[in-house]
């Protein structure tokens, strides 16, 4: 025979055991199961048609080959890089360091900045805004150098073009649209 405290003990557990049963399966209806099949076939067959046909920028529904292809071992390589003149008149190159912009930002709004000087004024404002202590900017050009290769090395031939700009008043020097010298090599050397 059990005694109550035992018995007391056996009926809360099994009283528990049948509150904590497992919540009931709510089943997907005929007309969800429809439409999550159908998103999914379009889906499939939209990056299949856009791989023969699309490009890299019909992502996600494109070529999945950014990465998968090389330069031309005689072709061009282009380095885009920022540089900029602070109030102080020292030139410098923008990073992702010291203005919080990413390289793929400004690479992907190049054309737009070309038209648009209000746009490059934006990198300017970042670095600003990135550093408050710092000297404002009163220059900032959008640089792409354009490295010739040979074999797939650098035959050493290099021009530099400005992409885009943005000036507070007029343009410090040089005005030949580079704001630095020796703008080629210093595109080989720029970090982002």
């Amino acid at each position: 025979m059990l005694d109550d405290s035992t018995g007391a003990t056996g009926k809360a557990a099994a009283e528990s055991a049948e509150s904590e049963s497992p919540p009931e399966v709510v089943r997907m209806s005929m007309g969800g199961k429809i439409a999550g099949i159908a998103v999914t076939v379009v889906c499939t067959v939209l990056m299949l048609a856009t791989t023969a046909v699309g490009n890299d920028s019909w992502f996600p529904f494109a070529p999945m080959r950014m990465f998968a292809t090389a330069a031309n071992p005689n072709g061009i390589v282009e380095i885009l890089r920022v540089e900029a003149v602070n109030d102080k008149g020292q030139r410098m190159l923008l990073t992702q360091q010291n203005s919080g912009v990413r390289w793929a930002e400004v690479d992907g709004q190049k054309d737009d900045m070309a038209e648009d000087p209000e746009l490059v004024k934006t990198l300017a404002d970042a670095y600003h805004h990135h550093g408050p202590h710092k000297a404002p900017l009163i220059a900032v050009e959008v640089l792409v150098s354009n490295y010739h290769l040979k074999d797939g090395q650098l035959t050493g031939e290099c021009e530099t073009i400005l992409a885009a700009s943005w000036y507070a008043g007029e343009p410090p020097p040089p005005t030949d649209g580079s704001l630095s010298p020796t703008s080629c090599e210093r595109g080989l050397t720029s970090a982002w």
